[in-house]
């Protein structure tokens, strides 16, 4: 469990890790938070993504944008757009 964002923000500075923004939804996150989670991947291109648009999938539809989409089945496409659905796009 994620705590308030100024405790998690503080925790950063004195851990030494990073508190930017995620590139996709703009919320700051701390590099403590930085991890693939479920087997989604943590980052579009060389920038981490914050935990909850790792848990909706974005990591994941940046990589298969990358590698094309041809080839893919339609399932899986359908359900990475539903979850870019949810969050900015970041491919945009």
């Amino acid at each position: 469990m994620r705590g308030p964002k100024p405790w998690r923000r503080f925790r950063a500075f004195v851990t030494g890790y990073f508190w930017l923004p995620c590139p996709s939804c703009g919320n700051h996150f701390a590099g403590s938070e930085w991890a693939d989670i479920d087997g989604h991947h943590s980052n579009i291109g060389d920038q981490g993504i914050c935990p909850d648009c790792t848990r909706a999938g974005v990591g994941d539809a940046y990589l298969l944008h990358q590698a094309g989409a041809e080839g893919q089945p339609e399932w899986l496409l359908d359900r990475i757009r539903a979850r870019l659905a949810s969050v900015q796009n970041p491919l945009d």
